[in-house]
C-alpha cells in the first residue's frame, strides 16, 4: 500500500459567475434558506458544504436566518418513480414553510429546483453551487438564478501527478462511469490534450472488487488518477470517500485527489476543491435574498 503524507499544493478554484437578479420586493422576503445536496447524508464533501454555510450564518447574529436542508441521495435513487416520491415528499413537508431563497447544491439538484419551482417555491430565488463551468454556459437560466461555478482541469490533477511522480509514464483513471459522475463528467473530454505523451488506462466503471486487485499491481512510473465511486457495482453504496479508502488498501501506487475531502482516506492532493469555502460564498449569496436587505449590488 502506498502512503503519502505530504501534498504538492492546496489550491481552490471556484469561479463565480454571478448572474443578474431580480429587485427585491418591496415586502422583506422570508428569513429563511432551503438547502437541497444531491448527496446521501454520509457524504463528508457535501456535509462540509453544509458546514460552511452554516458557520456564515451563524456569524451573523443580527440575521435570524431559519435554514432547512434535505440530501436528495440522488445517485443512489433514480428514475420518474423516485422523482415523483421525492416531489411529493417536498411538496408535503414544505406546504407551509416559507422560503427565502432555495441553495441548490449539484447539477442534478439544480435541475430539479428549475422544473419544480414554479409549483413548489414560486418566484422563490435560487443560489447553486458546484456546477461545472463549462456546463454553466449551456443553460438559459432564469434571471433570478444565481451561483457558483468550480472549474476543476484534468491537467491540474496531472500537473500533482508527475510531481509526485517525477518519470511518470502512465496514468490509471480510476472511478464511476463519466455520464455519472457529478463534477468530474467533463474530464472524458479533456484525456487528449491534457494526458498528451502518457499512456491512459481507464479503469471506469469497473466493480470494487476487481479495482482493488488491479490497483494493487501497478507499474512503477504510474499514478491513479481519482474522481469518484459511489457503489462497490454489486449493490453496496457508500461516499466516494468511503471507495477511496478502499483503494488506498490496496493500491501500490500513488492516488492523485482533486477534493479536500479525499485526502485523508489516502489521497494526494495538487489543485483541491474546499468544499466549506464553496458553503461560505454560496451562504453570502443567500443573505442576499434571505435578509432583504442586501450588503451588495448583484
Amino acid at each position: 500500500m502506498f502512503r503519502a503524507i505530504w501534498i504538492t499544493g492546496l489550491v481552490v478554484w471556484l469561479a463565480a459567475l454571478w448572474q443578474p437578479v431580480v429587485a427585491l420586493a418591496d415586502a422583506p422576503r422570508p428569513r429563511s434558506m432551503l438547502i437541497l445536496d444531491q448527496s446521501e447524508a454520509r457524504g463528508p464533501f457535501y456535509y462540509q458544504i453544509f458546514s460552511g454555510i452554516r458557520a456564515a450564518v451563524n456569524a451573523d447574529t443580527e440575521a435570524h436566518v431559519t435554514i432547512y436542508s434535505e440530501s436528495l441521495d440522488l445517485s443512489r435513487f433514480r428514475g420518474q418513480a423516485s422523482e415523483e416520491n421525492l416531489h411529493r415528499f417536498l411538496r408535503e413537508k414544505y406546504r407551509d414553510r416559507p422560503i427565502g431563497v432555495l441553495i441548490a447544491i449539484g447539477a442534478a439538484t439544480l435541475n430539479l429546483v428549475l422544473r419544480w419551482r414554479d409549483e413548489l417555491w414560486p418566484e422563490t430565488p435560487i443560489v447553486f453551487a458546484t456546477f461545472d463551468k463549462g456546463d454553466l454556459s449551456r443553460l438559459k437560466l432564469p434571471p433570478d438564478v444565481t451561483g457558483g461555478t468550480v472549474r476543476i482541469r484534468l491537467q491540474d490533477t496531472i500537473e500533482a501527478a508527475r510531481a509526485v511522480v517525477p518519470d511518470l509514464d502512465t496514468i490509471f483513471l480510476v472511478g464511476d462511469p463519466w455520464d455519472s459522475q457529478v463534477i468530474f463528467h467533463n474530464w472524458k473530454d479533456q484525456i487528449h490534450s491534457a494526458a498528451a505523451g502518457l499512456s491512459v488506462v481507464e479503469l471506469v466503471g469497473l466493480k470494487m472488487r476487481e479495482l482493488r486487485e488491479r490497483v494493487a499491481v501497478l507499474p512503477d512510473r504510474s499514478a491513479i488518477i481519482y474522481s469518484a465511486i459511489y457503489s462497490d457495482g454489486e449493490g453496496s453504496f457508500y461516499p466516494p470517500a468511503t471507495s477511496l479508502a478502499l483503494l488506498a488498501e490496496r493500491a501500490n501506487r500513488p492516488i492523485i485527489v482533486a477534493a479536500e475531502t479525499f485526502l485523508g482516506p489516502g489521497g494526494i492532493g495538487g489543485f483541491v476543491l474546499l468544499p466549506t469555502v464553496v458553503g461560505s460564498a454560496i451562504a453570502t449569496l443567500g443573505f442576499e435574498f434571505s435578509t432583504a436587505s442586501p450588503r451588495r449590488a448583484l
